[in-house]
Order: C-alpha cells, then sequence, then structure tokens
C-alpha cells in the first residue's frame, strides 16, 4: 500500500468513527428525552436541577460552565424550571447584587424521578453490551476527551 493509500484509509475510518458516535449520541439522548417526557421534564431541565441540587445556592453561571453551554442556552433552562417551581432565585447575602440557585422540595421530587427514569434507560441502552465493553467503550472516549479538550 502506499502512503496516499494508508493516508485515505485512516481518514475514511475516522469519518466512520465519528458518525458512528454522533448517530448513537443522538439515539441515545432521543430515548432519554422520550423517557423524560413523561414527567414533563426535558434532559437540560434535569442536568441543570442535578447541578443546583449538588451544589446548594450555586449561580447561573455555574450552572452553565458545569454542564457546558453557553450562558444564554443556560437562561432558558434555567426560566423554564423556575416557571414549574423547581428552583427558586435568592439574592446572596454577601453580595446582594448576585443571584443564587436553591432547588425546591417539588423540584428534588422531580429530580429524583427524572434521575430514576434515566438510570433505568441507561442500564436498558448500555446493559446489552456488557460491563467489560462499557469500560473500554467508556476508557476510549475519555482519550477522546483528553486529547480533544474544548476550547
Amino acid at each position: 500500500m502506499t502512503p496516499e493509500h494508508d493516508e485515505r484509509d485512516e481518514r475514511a475510518a475516522a469519518a466512520a468513527t465519528w458518525y458512528q458516535l454522533y448517530r448513537a449520541r443522538t439515539a441515545v439522548f432521543r430515548v432519554l428525552e422520550q423517557a423524560l417526557m413523561p414527567h414533563g421534564l426535558t434532559l437540560p431541565q434535569l442536568q441543570a436541577l442535578a447541578v443546583i441540587n449538588d451544589d446548594e445556592a450555586v449561580a447561573p453561571a455555574a450552572v452553565a460552565r458545569r454542564r457546558g453551554v453557553e450562558y444564554q442556552t443556560m437562561t432558558g433552562v434555567l426560566d423554564s424550571i423556575e416557571r414549574h417551581g423547581w428552583i427558586k432565585r435568592v439574592r446572596d447575602l454577601p453580595d446582594r447584587r448576585r443571584v443564587r440557585l436553591v432547588i425546591t422540595p417539588p423540584g428534588a421530587a422531580q429530580l429524583e424521578r427524572g434521575a430514576a427514569t434515566v438510570d433505568a434507560m441507561l442500564q436498558r441502552i448500555f446493559g446489552p453490551i456488557g460491563e467489560a465493553d462499557q469500560g473500554v467503550l467508556a476508557g476510549l472516549l475519555q482519550t477522546l476527551r483528553e486529547r480533544n479538550p474544548p476550547s
């Protein structure tokens, strides 16, 4: 084989891998979103609730940063979960100009229901490939993330 042929094969393999990764991500997110629908919950809302629950009185910008999304995108998610009564915005005591987010009891209950649903769906999705292969896949994906940090 020529070096040009090897390079073409590598590019084709990379493109095929990217395509499969993209399709798998899309399929998993679709399944999770559909499973959360009966709870009146979206995956971004569930993820925001989890961050707020884990870090009591967290700033909205920190929620966006931890979820890896733009602040403007997270603002819409936070507005919707606040309208549902799942979080409250409270003024920061040391600096009254700052706002912190606190999960409410209905929000904690919604988080619990949503997390249980996602856990069950993840078992259904990943269970068939077995624990050993899940570990291999997780390791490969972690290597990709580490070698390609966001800019």
